[in-house]
This record gives structure tokens, C-alpha cells and sequence, in this order.
């Protein structure tokens, strides 16, 4: 089985929900390899002119950030979290040797039984455009599967509507990791699709903790961790500051350039920091999965500057696990103790749906007995 995604070494949701998938399918007994893809997360030319383009043409407020990504680290920074994520993934990961692009597609992933698309952005127009690699354009239609598959956002004037409705409506099954992303095949192409829970959660909490490893100083014995994609205003600051105080714990903050040991750590650092917090603050999607597998006391804030429609994933997420109590604002950070019992039940539901969705192909094909 082939696995194509969105690839890079540098975000913790990405390069975990990549593990996540390979173990998923894994655990049906196939041998799976992940294709390195040139597009997000990388620094090739050619991927930086289709983001710019997808993003003139699609949305153009994001232009800067879809471009570039968010203001850059310091070179040093950022190379040592990209050599722990290349040691994760030689660790944890079967990957193609090379690149795999729409050009050599059919020569370096020739004959598995199945392309399995996602999960992550991979239908984000502004970083793949409609690249049939991600849809599976160069392989039979009844080799064609998405895994919790994402658009990221979608647009009415999207000008790739008429080529992703073409490249949908082929899939032998689609499935999704939202409810808008559900909405929108159905408005592209008729089809109909499954909300499946992000490959994260989908995987038992104990194959997460076979690839965690402890950072290499010490920590404190209580700890709130705080993880923010979106810049934490002074306010903001303070607000997390005066919460872990309050409960006689250490702030740690992990994505923020000026505590360059925390930037710098891996994805197995990242699931350990999570897995021994006493609280977790987050606007993050993935600091809040891994919260949930682990069971933490986690609050969901909105991410500073965002639009309301980049809270679906994370709205859809709570709302299904019946942890919509989560999702909070600075001002009501109240560090109460969540209660999983209705959320492990919804958990155990969901994965055993996804486990069925794919087994009636794998069935159908004579390959799941």
C-alpha cells in the first residue's frame, strides 16, 4: 500500500498523522510506504510558485503565510527540529527513497494494491493545487482510497472546482475529516463521503507511547503545556502565566522560537510533553488529539487571528467526542477536570467505523479475510 500525503519535517501534526496512517493500515496486515511529496513544507521552487499562485488566485489574505509560512526561525533553530523529525521518521516511518511527483509517479509506485490518500491538507488547493498525485490520477479508480482527507478551507470560486469534482468522482472511497469536507465533495462532484476521526486518534494510545522519548533536560514535576500555531499576544501570555501559577506548575511552551530547546524537539517530544503534562493549552488541533488519547486536562483556545471556519476540524472534533466544553477563551481558563468516560466511548465507535469502511473494500478485493 501506498501512502500519499502531504510530507515535510518541520510540523508535528503532519509528520505524526503520517505514522498514524502507516500504523492504521498496518494493523489490516499490508506493508506500507510513505511517498515523499514536493510540495507543503518544503523549499523546491517549483512548490513555492503553486502555493503562490493557488494563493493569488484562492485567497489572497493568506498570501504571506501560505508563502512563506509564519514568521521563520532562526536558521539554527529550525535545523535542529528538522534533523529530530528526519531521526523520527528513520525511526518510525517506511518512506520512498526519492521524490515522488506527478511525472514519476507510475515508476517509483508501480504495482500496490492500493494509493491511500491523506490524511492532513492534502486537497488544500493552495498547496497542491489539483495535482492529480493527490488524487490518484495516475493509478486505477479501484485503487483509489482517502484516508480522513482535508481541503483545509473552501472557497465558492475555486478555480480547480471542475478538475477535483473530476478527480473525485472517480475515487473508489472517499473519506474525510470534516463536516464542511463532507459538504464540499458533496457540492463538487455528488458524491458521498465518511467523517473519519483524524489517523491520530485512530491508533491506540499505546502505539503512541512506543515512539515517545523524554527530552534530554530535565523537567519539572508539574508542568502546564502550552502549544500555539498562532501568535500568543502579551495578554494572552499572561493570562497562561497566571493559570500555571495558580496550580503551582512550570509554563512550558513548546513552538515558540525563544525557548529554542522546546523549539527544536521532534515529534517523540512532542507526544512525551503531552503524554506527562499536568494541563495542556492549545490552539491546535493535534495538542488537542494527543490530549484527548492521553486524557489531559486540555483547554482548546481559538487560534489568534484565525477565521472562524479554521475551528471546523476542531469544532467537528470536540462535538463528536462530547468534549465541546473544551473549547474555551483566555478569560475562562477555569483547569477543570475533564471527564473522558462519554468521549471513550465515542472513541471506541469511531474507530471500530473506521476500521469497517475500510474493511468492506479490503473484503470486496479478497484481501481482509
Amino acid at each position: 500500500m501506498a501512502i500519499i500525503s502531504l510530507y515535510g519535517d518541520r510540523n508535528y501534526g503532519n509528520k505524526l498523522q503520517n505514522y498514524a496512517v502507516q500504523q492504521f493500515f498496518r494493523s489490516f496486515g499490508f506493508d506500507t510506504v510513505l511517498a515523499k511529496t514536493p510540495y507543503a513544507y518544503t523549499k523546491d521552487i517549483g512548490g513555492m510558485c503553486r502555493r503562490l499562485a493557488a494563493a493569488m488566485l484562492n485567497y489572497r489574505k493568506h498570501l504571506t503565510r501560505v508563502v512563506f509560512g509564519k514568521t521563520p526561525a532562526a536558521p539554527q533553530e529550525l535545523e535542529k527540529r528538522e534533523r529530530a523529525f528526519r531521526d523520527f521518521t528513520s525511526k518510525h516511518i517506511v518512506e520512498t527513497d526519492a521524490v515522488v511527483d506527478k511525472y514519476n509517479v507510475k515508476r517509483r509506485l508501480d504495482g500496490y494494491d492500493y494509493y491511500v490518500f491523506g490524511s492532513d491538507q492534502v486537497w488544500n488547493t493552495m498547496y497542491v493545487g489539483a495535482d492529480p498525485l493527490f488524487y490518484g490520477g495516475f493509478c486505477e479508480p479501484r485503487r483509489r482510497l482517502s484516508m480522513a482527507a482535508s481541503f483545509g478551507y473552501t472557497v465558492d470560486n475555486n478555480r480547480y472546482a471542475s478538475k477535483m469534482a473530476s478527480l473525485l468522482r472517480d475515487m473508489r472511497l472517499i473519506t474525510v475529516r470534516e463536516n464542511t469536507a463532507r459538504e464540499y465533495v458533496k457540492a463538487l462532484c455528488g458524491r458521498e463521503s465518511e467523517v473519519l476521526l483524524d489517523p491520530t486518534l485512530l491508533i491506540e494510545e499505546r502505539d503512541w507511547e512506543a515512539v515517545e522519548e523524554p527530552p534530554s533536560f530535565a523537567l519539572p514535576a508539574r508542568y502546564v503545556f502550552t502549544y500555539f500555531l498562532g501568535q500568543v499576544s502579551p495578554e494572552r501570555r499572561a493570562h497562561l502565566e497566571a493559570f500555571a501559577a495558580e496550580r503551582g506548575c512550570e509554563l512550558i511552551s513548546m513552538n515558540d522560537k525563544r525557548f529554542e530547546e522546546l523549539y527544536a524537539l521532534g515529534p517523540a517530544q512532542f507526544v512525551y510533553l503531552i503524554h506527562h503534562a499536568t494541563y495542556v493549552l492549545t490552539d491546535s488541533f493535534h495538542g488537542t488529539a494527543f490530549s484527548v488519547i492521553f486524557r489531559k486536562n486540555v483547554s482548546v483556545l481559538k487560534k489568534a487571528g484565525s477565521e472562524d471556519y479554521m475551528l471546523d476540524r476542531l469544532v467537528t472534533l470536540l462535538g463528536t467526542l462530547k468534549l465541546s466544553a473544551c473549547l474555551t477563551d483566555d478569560t475562562s481558563l477555569t483547569g477543570e477536570t475533564v471527564d473522558y468516560t462519554a468521549a471513550e466511548e465515542v472513541l471506541s465507535e469511531e474507530r471500530d467505523k473506521a476500521r469497517r469502511v475500510f474493511e468492506t473494500v479490503f473484503r470486496e478485493d479478497g484481501l481482509c479475510g
